[in-house]
């Protein structure tokens, strides 16, 4: 078995090799507005301006019906940028969102090193963690943002230790 769960805990263990449960990736494009928004901010300086909030809410309203498919780190990404802020502002600048978190992460998560990440979302940092080949432990209590962390987990096939609980003292 490639994936098992155990409902007692919501824990869930991928091993990189699962059948994807979800629509294959490229199953929703990106529409030819949502493309040259891309190109215009994705990892580029504009990304990190204040100019990019309209084209967000411009790349928000191609969503209406549902998520779309992209690329971030290298990786396939299903963003739902409709009802998730970090999809958006992920879907259209890329490595510019969240860019002094990410810029701490190459400096102390060493190649190989194990990350966890509690808020998981929808994956943003646990997608750059397994890029760096990072053993992934992600945490998200949400079951529909859990669902779609899962699910991009899958779409690359990255090993991680998944949980649906919630974190606190």
């Amino acid at each position: 078995m490639s994936e098992y769960s155990d409902p007692s805990s919501e824990h869930v263990v991928l091993d990189g090799h699962c059948l994807a449960r979800a629509l294959p990736f490229g199953s929703y494009p990106l529409t030819e507005a949502q493309t040259r928004i891309r190109k215009a901010f994705f990892n580029t300086p504009l990304g990190y301006s204040r100019l990019r909030r309209p084209f967000i809410e411009r790349f928000k309203k191609d969503c209406s019906s549902g998520p779309v498919d992209a690329t971030m780190f290298g990786l396939k990404v299903r963003f739902y940028p409709q009802d998730n802020q970090t999809d958006a502002k992920s879907a259209v600048c890329g490595a510019c969102y969240n860019h002094r978190e990410l810029k701490w992460l190459r400096r102390h998560l060493p190649k190989g090193g194990t990350f966890v990440d509690v808020g998981a979302n929808m994956g943003f940092f646990s997608l750059y963690a397994a890029q760096r080949e990072a053993r992934v432990i992600a945490i998200e209590p949400n079951p529909v943002l859990f669902e779609r962390l899962a699910t991009n987990m899958r779409l690359n096939g990255i090993r991680a230790d998944l949980l649906r609980v919630a974190v606190g003292d």
